[in-house]
């Protein structure tokens, strides 16, 4: 038997992390013994309690913007002279695997990590070389062992996730929203997404569909089994698009309508909404909210840069259905694209006040490393190769843009604003005026208070009404 440490951010809207529980499940479901420790930040990390549970593996998943928090607990525990072998894995290991090379990272872990992670634990339990096990970049006698990708693996043979792991945990058990995923892939190839890479690190595999989804009985299962042990007020479906096989769909919604009756929350895509499923939603009788993103009000901008498909003419005929049959919806815009001008800009905020969702959620444009719309900011001249590592800093998680192009001031500062011209449209002559202005504390606040008073709608109140 191997034990196996997982450390995680702790943060004010506190997430289980699924890829970990279901990394765990797989582990302790061949004799490995698991645990998980969540921290602020390296000087909250309580060495004598990662001492004593005696870890062979510790491990992280890893977001570009915890990245530098990352190396910083890695380098404690290190300097504190403990043996477990550090593994990273998750988004930031995967796209950007230089990040084996730091001196405080032993392994990292690429692409779907559970067996790799499982043959690892097997090969320390039994004292065993583990250097040649695939999906893992291993550093040997100073050099780094890069094996091949394994084979994408098929959902319905994974455990359920080990919320165990989460629920020993008072702000697990009483968080009353839980994420679940219902598949894995997609077949779209948007610039701003990580998934055309997924596709690219696996495009030697030929033995599966790229998309995968869980058998409906199993999905519904794994919901019931979560509200035995807890109080579940809302199902959140973290699937980047839930619509993506009409049959699938409407045959789930009639289950969920039937089983489970807790509200939910998913994800769809304008092109994929028929009258069908927008219905088959209406009839569960228990939907939240559907969310949907929109990215930007300039069509050209959205086909062209972001590489998202979908005309305004879809948008608004999707929010007509949704709003004929009274499905709340959210949505979800982004400022500071690369080539975005100003009135790029303001057709956001004027298609999202057309549309009028039930909530919205408008958010910085980040170039994450080795996305393809990063590539492109970097051939415009908009960012420097390494300024996408920026993004682990405090300065550009939420407020302020990388992209050095013209107009970015007004742009952010209008982001800032965005929220308060969508809902009183009359002040949107004072708005163009008050962009021209230095970005200021003034408007850093007004976003945040807007943004929450937006997110309260379809969190906190929904919770509280239940």
């Amino acid at each position: 038997m191997a034990k196996i440490l997982f450390i995680q951010k702790k943060q004010l809207m506190q997430k289980e992390n699924i890829a970990i529980m279901q990394i765990s499940a797989v582990l302790k479901a061949h004799g490995h013994e698991t645990d998980l420790m969540l921290i602020k930040d390296k000087d909250a990390l309580d060495l004598e309690a990662v001492r004593n549970f005696q870890p062979d593996i510790i491990g992280f998943s890893v977001m570009t913007i915890d990245s530098k928090w990352t190396l910083d607990v890695a380098s404690l525990l290190k300097g504190s002279g403990i043996k477990a072998l550090i593994i990273a894995g998750g988004p930031h290991p995967t796209f950007f695997p230089d990040f084996v090379e730091n001196e405080n990272i032993d392994i990292i872990n690429i692409g779907e990590g559970e067996y790799s992670m499982l043959e690892l634990a097997d090969a320390i339990a039994q004292q065993a070389d583990y250097s040649n096990i695939a999906n893992l970049h291993v550093k040997q006698g100073g050099a780094v062992k890069k094996n091949m990708i394994r084979p994408l693996l098929d959902i319905n043979e994974l455990p359920f996730p080990d919320r165990g792991l989460y629920l020993k945990y008072d702000v697990f058990r009483k968080q009353k929203i839980y994420n679940f995923v219902i598949s894995r892939g997609c077949p779209y190839n948007c610039k701003f997404c990580f998934v055309h890479q997924w596709k690219g690190l696996y495009k030697e595999d030929k033995t599966r569909n790229k998309f995968r989804l869980r058998d409906v009985e199993l999905a519904i299962r794994e919901i019931e089994m979560l509200k035995e042990q807890v109080d579940v007020s809302i199902v959140s479906f973290v699937d980047s698009t839930f619509n993506l096989k009409k049959e699938w769909t409407l045959r789930f919604l009639k289950a969920y309508g039937e089983r489970i009756k807790i509200p939910y929350t998913i994800n769809i895509r304008a092109n994929l909404i028929d009258e069908d499923i927008v219905r088959a939603i209406a009839e569960t009788g228990c939907c939240q909210t559907v969310r949907m993103g929109i990215e930007t009000g300039s069509e050209k901008l959205r086909k062209e840069v972001l590489g998202k498909n979908i005309s305004d003419k879809q948008i608004i005929e999707t929010m007509a259905l949704l709003n004929q049959y009274k499905v709340k919806a959210v949505v979800y815009t982004m400022f500071g694209i690369p080539d975005e001008t100003l009135d790029d800009a303001l057709k956001t905020v004027e298609l999202t006040r057309k549309i009028k969702p039930f909530s919205f959620s408008s958010q910085m444009f980040h170039p994450y490393p080795g996305l393809d719309i990063t590539y492109y900011a970097i051939k415009k001249g908009y960012i420097s190769p390494t300024d996408p590592l920026k993004l682990g800093d405090d300065e550009f998680k939420i407020l302020n843009s990388l992209l050095n192009q013209p107009q970015i001031k007004e742009v952010t500062n209008l982001l800032k604003l965005s929220i308060v011209g969508i809902k009183l449209p009359f002040l949107m002559p004072l708005i163009k005026k008050l962009i021209g202005l230095k970005p200021n504390v003034l408007f850093n606040a007004i976003y945040m208070v807007s943004t929450f008073l937006m997110l309260r709608k379809y969190t906190v109140v929904s919770i509280f009404q239940k």
